[in-house]
């Protein structure tokens, strides 16, 4: 007989059916929360510790607590016997579970604006009308010669698909979708009124689409969601571990990302009453590993030394090639001679979405010596002008986002994106739409250690003082020392009392950890180019986060060198109107197509300057 669990967060409340024993984690992973973030950082790997569920009905449904759950609920002392892990814990029954509402939220705040060139311009695809020549005896030309001439195409022959849907269309006149001087499809005189496009960014946490007119280049409209796959966890790793020990994981996650993007397109073809018919190309960027997902490869070379990948894009395919046998309802819409391409990636870590924000911020173009930062789940980075770019990455960006931060939280209604002092002195912290505090997302988290280092209640090591080690923080900021605490036998500093916010010495470690690596990587390309910080002429900052954050906390902690600071530029989300630029613009598309001759790639786990670095930009 088939159970039940409900799923209750406030007044919302979710059902899943199932059959025999399953974790509470994994029904969670499939239950359908609409515009409710699930943020589950480990996916289910049992370390993270932020699947807290408190179980309200259905107690002799649930297996005990094992050896690593009695140890974790040893800690909290709210934990008993209805506070479990949905990670840790399953279900055989009807039981009914209220959710954590930290780490099971309201939508996602998706930045989805961006720096984009004022120099684009539509000539990727066009609309012609052709008209038929009659044939005569003495000139009996082929339905498919006659087509050439009447286009004025430089072609030798069409495509059998091409020539079987001419021989569909009756009468001489005929318009045709052509895409750099090849036909990509034929169509009844007056049943398409305009051709469309589609810009998308798969990020690890979130994706973006954005629907173009291609003639015109105008923007039809936007759509933006988490990526489906975070609960499968926050990084890129945790993914690729998925589909390996998984025997349809890689199918799992392929048909989420798919189903979330053909969504969006439904979604605002059907808003503006588009036929999906008329879609002709879509530009797929994001990292190597979503990348391989999003078209059916398996990333799981790219977890293991050497870092090798499958492949490194740059390639077309149709639409047809890309949905066979995905399983995603409603996607066989869109024309199945769209073209999907996937914008080439410069290393197994350095994915597509580094190639369409460089198109985007222009940083191949430029003269000066350009500094382009990428932080998200994972950091990018790249250095160089138009001569020249070299790229690294570091794996940095989980702590940034929450992930290993206690009190950490995707940037959600009620997470803290901005911490101060007032002016008497009394820490300010402020939330994404104004809720009561629940949490930290990534820019407060910076925030609030930028903030600890200003008051003297973190040293230069990074310790955190302990309660009563007031003499050592400045003067004027003593009567901040009852902020000193101790949570769980951690040092720790209190942000707000009223609502139990602190950072541990703990979440102190993994930023350090982050920072240090980012900043690292900053000055390994700097010595590999033999140039120094002066040189550097701007610095565009990229990303989501990177649209958060505080310039002056990123450069007060170490994570962009103090420097720069006054060189930043925050670019939003490059990556999606990169993609966009090269949907439209048949040079934007060049130039992501040429960017691998002048970039050259720096592995950083083995080079012994970026470790010198890395150790030393550990301190504050």
């Amino acid at each position: 007989m088939p159970n039940k669990i409900t799923f209750i967060r406030n007044n919302i409340r979710r059902e899943a059916i199932f059959e025999g024993r399953r974790s509470i984690f994994d029904l969670l992973a499939e239950t359908d929360f609409g515009d409710m973030t699930l943020d589950f950082p480990c996916g289910g790997k049992k370390t993270c510790k932020k699947c807290r569920v408190r179980i309200i009905d259905g107690f002799e449904f649930v297996s005990p607590p094992d050896e690593t759950e009695m140890k974790y609920q040893s800690e909290p002392a709210e934990f008993g016997k209805s506070m479990r892990y949905a990670c840790m814990c399953e279900v055989f029954g009807d039981v009914s579970v209220e959710l954590d509402p930290v780490f099971v939220g309201g939508k996602m705040e998706i930045v989805t604006l961006g720096q984009i060139s004022e120099n684009i311009t539509p000539n990727r695809f066009k609309k012609v009308a052709a008209t038929l020549a009659e044939p005569t005896l003495d000139n009996p030309l082929s339905r498919e010669k006659n087509l050439i001439l009447s286009l004025g195409a430089d072609l030798d022959g069409l495509p059998f698909p091409i020539i079987k849907k001419l021989a569909e269309i009756k009468g001489k006149n005929i318009e045709a979708i052509m895409c750099g001087g090849q036909i990509t499809d034929l169509r009844e005189p007056g049943s398409c009124a305009d051709i469309y496009g589609a810009a998308v960014d798969i990020g690890t946490t979130t994706a973006v689409l954005y629907l173009y007119s291609l003639t015109s280049g105008n923007c039809a409209g936007v759509a933006a969601a988490e990526n489906p796959q975070r609960a499968y966890g926050a990084d890129v790793i945790s993914r690729i571990n998925y589909t390996i020990e998984n025997p349809e994981g890689l199918a799992h996650l392929r048909r989420l990302i798919l189903s979330l993007i053909f969504g969006f397109l439904g979604d605002l073809c059907e808003k503006n009453e588009i036929n999906p018919k008329d879609i002709y190309s879509l530009v797929v960027t994001g990292n190597t590993i979503m990348q391989h997902i999003a078209s059916g490869l398996p990333p799981k070379s790219i977890a293991f030394t050497p870092f090798s990948a499958e492949t490194l894009f740059g390639f077309e395919i149709s639409a047809e090639e890309l949905l066979s046998g995905a399983g995603i309802t409603g996607a066989q819409n869109i024309n199945p001679n769209a073209k999907i391409y996937f914008p080439p990636a410069l290393a197994s870590y350095v994915g597509g979405d580094i190639v369409t924000g460089i198109i985007a911020s222009e940083t191949d173009l430029c003269e000066e010596l350009r500094l382009f930062l990428d932080i998200g789940t994972n950091g990018e980075i790249g250095l160089g002008n138009k001569d020249k770019l070299v790229f690294c990455a570091t794996a940095a960006g989980p702590a940034f986002e929450g992930a290993h931060i206690k009190l950490g939280m995707a940037g959600i209604p009620g997470a803290i994106n901005s911490i101060y002092l007032g002016e008497a002195n009394q820490i300010v912290c402020e939330t994404i739409g104004g809720a009561d505090p629940l949490g930290i997302c990534g820019s407060g988290i910076i925030d609030a250690l930028a903030l600890m280092l200003e008051v003297g209640a973190v040293d230069e090591t990074g310790r955190i003082l302990e309660s009563g080690e007031e003499e050592d923080m400045p003067g004027k900021y003593r009567d901040l020392a009852d902020h000193l605490c101790e949570i769980e036998g951690d040092n720790a500093f209190m942000l707000s009392f009223e609502h139990n916010i602190y950072i541990t010495q703990k979440d102190v470690r993994e930023i350090q950890l982050a920072k240090a690596a980012v900043c690292a990587g900053v000055m390994t390309l700097l010595h590999h180019c033999e140039k120094s910080l002066s040189d550097i002429g701007s610095l565009v900052l990229a990303g989501g986060f990177g649209a958060h954050i505080d310039k002056k906390s990123a450069c007060r902690i170490g994570l962009i060198p103090p420097e720069l600071e006054n060189k930043i530029t925050a670019a939003g989300n490059t990556a999606g109107t990169g993609a966009a630029a090269v949907l439209l613009d048949s040079t934007a598309a060049k130039r992501a197509e040429d960017l691998a001759k002048i970039s050259q790639y720096i592995e950083i786990s083995g080079d012994a300057f970026w470790m010198d670095e890395y150790v030393d930009r550990m301190m504050f």
